[in-house]
């Protein structure tokens, strides 16, 4: 998260709770209100980091990086070290009969299945990956890169990677429409509960 975005999140922070101290007021909304901006700032900053890092930082990762058209299989990894995306030739294909699955819940096959598929969005190497490598290397007599490229084999590697911005986007709004719904009510629900414990001491402390 940019810096500038934490600078303006503290100085609400100091606005607020300098608010709270300095001018209580003689309304109870006016002590109600700062502590729920408060509780917002902090919520709306972690749905935002969680949205960065799962969606927006794997977009512009994307985004950013070099993508390259018409690759064969056959050529080295290193050549590719920079890309984001590959779109493989036509005639490029997964071969099923020679795969290798590791156990891992978080593992999907994507388009793999699909004989449109010919490109592929490049993944972070993980530890799981290059054990399966090894495995269908030793299972099958196969011949694989010192250091190879592992991707997302998609049919659109565009919309994949559109589809994380907008994945993105969602978290966003719909937390700010479900904590506009929910401010609204604790809020009013505060509210009242401080006007009748007001009136419960003024009845108890007349003078």
């Amino acid at each position: 998260m940019p810096l500038s975005v934490w600078l303006i999140v503290l100085t609400l922070l100091a606005v607020f709770v300098w608010h709270i101290r300095h001018e209580p007021g003689d309304h109870h909304w006016q002590r109600i209100l700062p502590i729920s901006c408060i509780a917002g700032i902090l919520v709306s900053c972690i749905l935002g980091l969680v949205a960065y890092r799962n969606f927006y930082s794997i977009y512009w990762l994307y985004h950013d990086s070099h993508a390259y058209a018409n690759v064969l299989p056959s050529e080295p990894a290193a050549g590719y070290l920079d890309a984001g995306k590959l779109v493989f030739a036509e005639e490029a294909r997964i071969d099923a009969t020679k795969g290798m699955s590791f156990k891992d819940s978080t593992f999907e096959c994507d388009d793999a299945w699909d004989q449109k598929a010919h490109a592929g969005l490049v993944l972070q190497a993980r530890d799981q990956y290059r054990l399966a490598v090894r495995q269908a290397a030793a299972a099958y007599g196969l011949a694989s890169a010192k250091e190879p490229i592992f991707v997302q084999w998609v049919v659109d590697p565009e919309k994949v990677e559109l589809n994380y911005w907008m994945l993105g986007n969602g978290i966003l709004v719909g937390s700010c429409l479900i904590s506009l719904v929910i401010s609204g009510v604790l809020n009013v629900i505060l509210l009242r509960v401080s006007e009748s414990a007001a009136r419960s001491l003024l009845r108890d402390n007349p003078f």
